[in-house]
Parts: structure tokens; sequence; C-alpha cells
């Protein structure tokens, strides 16, 4: 067994992204193992593991002595505050709260000139190979310039 410093990461990464990474964790092994929520690991798997990119599996604190820092790979980690490690002393648990805010936004974007432009309709009509005769006026859009957008939500999102 090495005593090199782990970094595990528990979702599946594009070879490219794996290399990028090991340039800039110099003193670490990456290591690139997808894993499922109750997969069972071999004797030993997370014994050098000091950061973890974990998607939805968590060790047990026993089986993870050297675990540091958990990278959470979404924001919404509420189902896993009860989880043994995380209670252990000194031992970081980040999200990636905020690191989709942008897309979200254009996102939402992109539904409202959507609607402003009766896509859902044009799409329906679409679906059942049809045009209404008065698709001119059916389809005139809506301009949003002066249109007042409520946003509901909270955090970096909202």
């Amino acid at each position: 067994m090495s005593d090199e410093k782990q970094i595990l990461l528990t979702i599946p990464f594009k070879s490219e992204q794996v290399e990028e990474l090991q340039q800039l964790a110099t003193g670490f092994r990456i290591i690139l193992h997808p894993l499922s929520e109750g997969q069972a690991t071999p004797e030993g798997f997370w014994d050098r593991v000091e950061i973890l990119y974990a998607l939805r599996m968590l060790p047990e604190p026993e089986l993870a002595p050297d675990l540091r820092w958990i990278q959470f790979h979404f924001a919404g980690v509420e189902g896993y505050l009860d989880a043994p490690i995380l209670r252990r002393p000194g031992l970081q648990a980040t999200t990636l709260s905020g690191a989709n805010a942008p897309q979200v936004a254009e996102h939402a974007l992109a539904l409202m000139l959507g609607l402003s432009h009766n896509l859902p309709q044009m799409l329906a009509d679409q679906s059942h190979t049809e045009w209404s005769p008065e698709r001119l006026e059916r389809f005139l859009p809506a301009e949003l310039i002066g249109s007042t957008v409520g946003i509901i939500g909270y955090g970096s999102i909202g």
C-alpha cells in the first residue's frame, strides 16, 4: 500500500479533467472510482483518501481515517447532514452552492423568452403536424421590454 495522499472522485469525470486536476494537485494522487450509494468497497479502499469529491456515497468514519475534506457535487446536502462522518472534528464539508447560478439565470431567461414567443403552442402545433391559419396573430410575440419579473427563491440562485 502506498503512503501517497489521495483525492477520490466518486463521479465520472472526463480523463482530460482528471489530468488537469492531477497537474494542479501536486502531492496527491487522483483516483477516479465512481461509486453508487450502498456499493461495497474493498478493504483498505478509503485508507489514504484525504479529499473526497462525493455524489452520494459517504464512508463510515472508521473506514476513512485520513479524510479531512468532503466536496459535494451538488448544493442540496440536507439528506446527508446526519452522516456520522460529518460529525468528525476538523472535517471540512463544502457544496457547490451557487456554482450553477449563471446557468440557472440563463435558463430562466430562455424560458421567459420561449413563453413570450408562444413556443409551447408552436411545439404543440408542430407535434400535431398542423399550422393554424391564424398563426400570424396566434404566434405574435409579446415583447418583454418594460415587463416586471418577480424572482422567488433564496441564496445565490434566488
